[in-house]
């Protein structure tokens, strides 16, 4: 994983309605569980969009920031 400063969400904060979660937060081990644990891979940081307007921001930021992006869905 590489290393993203905590600074880089800052912006993203004050776009999205949604939570980032980065390593050092307490709920970070807990955001990053799959179904398998071969699944579950270290990240920069976790985003839970609450929107779909969160979902494009985040897209937009990660290819502006040169940011790897791993998408994870849930079916409901």
């Amino acid at each position: 994983m590489a290393f993203i400063h905590t600074d880089t969400f800052n912006a993203l904060k004050n776009i999205i309605e949604g939570d980032i979660i980065i390593p050092s937060d307490p709920t970070y081990d807990q955001s990053l569980k799959r179904w398998s644990r071969l699944a579950e891979k270290e990240a920069g940081a976790v985003i839970f969009v609450k929107t779909n307007k969160d979902v494009s921001e985040v897209i937009k930021y990660a290819v502006s920031n040169k940011i790897d992006l791993a998408i994870k869905g849930e079916s409901f």
